[in-house]
């Protein structure tokens, strides 16, 4: 998570999205998580306290998602609260992700058509819908298209790019040599 928080520093406030890959569960001692490496490669369970903090530097984005399984669903049937809702509720503005397993494809695809419907300026609750409704007119080759999850804080159904506006900042970078290098 900390890698995280680092891009998102470097990033210098020039995002609205960030977009997490891996898979997440529910953990009886922790309630909903996301599963991640540590810095060294290992199994890291991140809950949605240590998320929300890594993503609350200068500023947070307007929608997180979740590319993976599981984090939308409720555990215990539904007496925990699950990942995407648990960091609306800390202040997400909008969190999406699947709601059950899926195949790799329709998750690909999903994340595709919302990103293609939010760079053409639409919201993000209409986004969704156009992805899933792209998704469904091909439901054969999508079967597991109705599991796309939208969880919102707000009713605000406002676009976060203007269409045909493009800004495109400079990037910074660094190197970092992990081992030294003898010759």
């Amino acid at each position: 998570m900390e890698e995280l928080r680092i891009r998102l520093d470097i990033a210098n406030d020039l995002y609205d999205v960030v977009h997490l890959s891996g898979h997440a569960g529910h953990e009886k001692d922790l309630g909903s998580v996301f599963y991640t490496e540590d810095e060294l490669g290992g199994l890291h369970r991140a809950t949605a306290d240590e998320i929300f903090q890594n993503l609350n530097g200068k500023r947070r984005p307007t929608l997180l998602f979740f590319q993976g399984v599981v984090r939308g669903g409720a555990a215990e049937a539904g007496r925990l609260p699950s990942l995407s809702e648990a960091l609306v509720k800390k202040g997400i503005p909008f969190v999406a992700g699947w709601a059950q397993p899926v195949y790799d494809f329709t998750a690909t695809t999903g994340a595709a058509h919302l990103y293609k419907q939010l760079s053409r300026g639409e919201s993000i609750p209409r986004a969704m819908r156009e992805a899933t409704v792209a998704m469904l007119q091909d439901a054969v080759k999508y079967p597991d298209w109705h599991l796309l999850r939208l969880y919102a804080a707000t009713a605000k159904d406002e676009s976060l790019i203007v269409p045909g506006r493009h800004i495109v900042p400079l990037r910074s970078h660094f190197d970092q040599f992990l081992m030294p290098i003898d010759k």
